[in-house]
């Protein structure tokens, strides 16, 4: 997008220095070119901030492969999808995921609303957080079903305690804690949920 606004600079900056060639006066030629340097100088873009990324080890050890190729992982944190995309690159793409940031044109910024995206947002919110009733587990459950997800991965976030109990309270039982992430392969929802589901 900003390929035409460059070019357009660069025309401005190529009829200015044009300009400031045909001057007469060389002491006028200098002042315009000190001009024209300041102009590109203040032009010039600020440093860009960088933060220095952590994969967990899971994802760079053969511990990943316990995910099906070419499965549906849902992976958190969920409202930082950079994260978790990076994640995938470093496990090779071995796993799909149903979020991710892309640019669709429309209304809505990020994934659709569903019971899973609300939830996840939710419980990756600052402040309280209230475990889902047994009608949101139903609806979460058949969510992850329509979604296909084959592993839950919650990855090291500020809120890695609040996910790790909602999908033990979803999946009916604990995580295996393998290279500092929270993994359930295959969840199944608990026999009282799937029934509701």
């Amino acid at each position: 997008m900003m390929v035409p606004c460059y070019l357009g600079v660069a025309f401005l900056v190529a009829v200015a220095v044009d300009d400031v060639r045909s001057w007469r006066l060389r002491s006028v030629r200098v002042a315009g070119g000190v001009v024209i340097a300041a102009t590109l100088a203040s032009l010039t873009p600020a440093a860009i901030g960088t933060v220095a990324a952590t994969v967990p080890p899971f994802f760079e050890l053969p511990t990943v492969q316990r995910i099906p190729q070419g499965s549906v992982a849902l992976v958190t944190p969920f409202t930082a999808p950079y994260t978790a995309m990076l994640w995938q690159v470093e496990a090779d793409f071995r796993y799909r995921m149903p979020s991710g940031e892309m640019f669709i044109p429309g209304p809505l910024v990020g994934p659709p609303p569903s019971p899973v995206t609300m939830e996840l947002a939710a419980a990756e919110s600052p402040g309280p957080f209230a475990m889902p009733t047994a009608t949101q587990r139903a609806a979460i459950l058949a969510d992850l079903a329509r979604l296909h997800v084959a592993a839950v991965i919650v990855g090291p976030s500020a809120h890695s305690g609040r996910l790790e109990a909602l999908f033990t309270l979803l999946l009916g039982g604990p995580p295996a804690q393998t290279g500092g992430v929270a993994l359930w392969l295959e969840p199944t929802p608990p026999a009282n949920d799937r029934s509701a589901a």
